[in-house]
């Protein structure tokens, strides 16, 4: 690898990291300037399946056959609906922080489901971390529970860890389509599967007169949701992985819930204590156990 290409991966996956990181302190902003979460939720997939379709009429055209359709349409429901939708719901609810910290755990969530579906063999490592991941995400639910956390909720961070199990299934449930189909062909359909499924909402929550009422700042936070926050990060993954392995990308996950929380307290949308401290140390330690290969499969 040449140092210049080195350079490009190496920048691509922090723009990743710092994309992804803010699109949560942001999206809050937007639905706490006025935009329902439900608007939020109906306009990110829209917008997302025109973005993906520009891109992918770029690339060479892949075919899909009918089959293959029919899944990604499902997969849409677990991964767009089930994960971006009630991710939004939640966070709509609850703070920024929780619910950057609580999506990192996907890891330990879909290593989880692929010992009970894929009968795939653990270590003690891995329960350990898996344990931790656990431990973690009900200590940053409990932190909401202080009489001083305002910003946080019980029902809207166990809305988040249902997200998150829904975006784990739909990894391990469809991981042979995954692997099958270039992201932009996954992205386009599901997002397109996506806008349809959430469509009757939008319109039965729109409402003309309270968005006339909505300033320019929510919109541009909610435009930043939509292209920054969702679409960029799969451009600069694309980008990466190109130039590093799979294990280097998923290094640059850890920086995510970092700039989220960031980002949220330096907004004052939230506040940081030592109980949060702690369940993101947890929720950080068990990631990093359960994505680590053993020594006999690196040196291979």
């Amino acid at each position: 690898m040449t140092n210049r290409n080195h350079l490009r991966g190496l920048l691509a996956l922090i723009a990743m990291a710092l994309t992804w990181g803010a699109m949560a302190p942001l999206a809050k902003a937007a639905i706490e300037g006025g935009i329902p979460q439900s608007i939020v939720t109906c306009l990110r997939m829209w917008g997302c399946c025109v973005l993906f379709t520009l891109w992918s009429a770029t690339l060479p055209k892949q075919k899909v056959c009918f089959k293959d359709l029919m899944l990604m349409a499902l997969a849409g429901l677990l991964g767009i609906v089930g994960d971006q939708g009630l991710f939004i719901l939640g966070l709509s609810m609850t703070s920024p922080v929780d619910g950057a910290v609580i999506s990192f755990i996907i890891p330990v969530f879909t290593f989880v489901l692929s010992i009970v579906f894929l009968k795939q063999k653990t270590t003690l490592r891995k329960a350990i971390g898996i344990a931790l991941g656990f431990i973690g995400a009900a200590l940053m639910v409990l932190s909401t529970t202080k009489a001083g956390d305002k910003s946080g909720s019980v029902l809207g961070d166990i809305i988040i860890i249902i997200a998150m199990f829904s975006f784990s299934s739909y990894l391990i449930f469809f991981a042979d389509l995954i692997k099958k189909y270039r992201i932009d062909v996954m992205m386009k359909w599901m997002f397109l599967a996506a806008s349809v499924y959430v469509a009757p909402i939008f319109f039965y929550e729109l409402d003309v007169e309270t968005l006339s009422q909505v300033g320019l700042i929510p919109w541009s936070e909610l435009l930043y949701v939509i292209v920054g926050g969702t679409f960029v990060p799969f451009l600069c993954m694309c980008v990466g992985q190109n130039h590093f392995t799979p294990e280097t990308v998923s290094v640059f996950n850890y920086l995510q819930p970092v700039v989220g929380c960031t980002l949220a307290v330096w907004m004052g949308l939230t506040s940081y204590g030592l109980d949060k401290f702690i369940a993101t140390a947890f929720i950080f330690v068990a990631v990093w156990l359960v994505v680590q290969k053993g020594k006999s499969k690196q040196a291979n």
